[in-house]
């Protein structure tokens, strides 16, 4: 399964526009929130979607929990789990819940690597202006038979 990963929008549709057409194969969609709204269900396959410290008056889960090509994943913005100063609590939060990856955002850094056996995949930010280390753009992952496959940032 194919899974187009996107956060920190912050209402900058230009970067969904393009990974949208790019990625129109995705079998699902996440927006690991700040600007969790800019997608809408309607334009893609499946949508999971949480909503992050900048979407003010969001109502929807702050952890979502999903399962694609048998790895079951954990959505969450991060702000929560103190990204911005390590992944520690996000790691063992994720292992307590029998997760395999955890998708997330929050930091405007991107990241894909494995702590104590569980998958980070943070896309950045899709916000230019917003960049915290000069890249900007999205994820994409495969899942297939239990594990992630490929994992990659694409940069704009």
């Amino acid at each position: 399964m194919k899974i187009l990963i996107i956060s920190d929008s912050h209402g900058n549709r230009k970067v969904i526009d393009e990974a949208l057409r790019k990625e129109s194969d995705a079998d699902i969609t996440v927006h690991a929130g700040d600007g969790w709204e800019d997608i809408r269900e309607d334009e893609v396959r499946r949508l999971i979607r949480v909503p992050g410290n900048c979407d003010r008056g969001a109502t929807g889960d702050r952890i979502r929990f999903f399962e694609a090509g048998g790895v079951r994943f954990m959505l969450t913005h991060g702000d929560a789990f103190r990204v911005s100063y390590g992944t520690g609590r996000l790691v063992r939060e994720a292992r307590e819940r029998g997760c395999d990856a955890v998708i997330f955002g929050h930091t405007h850094r991107s990241v894909i690597s494995e702590e104590d056996g569980i998958i980070l995949i943070n896309p950045g930010t899709s916000s230019r202006s917003r960049s915290m280390d000069g890249k900007y753009g999205y994820a994409v992952a495969e899942a297939d038979g239990g594990r992630i496959i490929s994992a990659e940032i694409i940069c704009l």
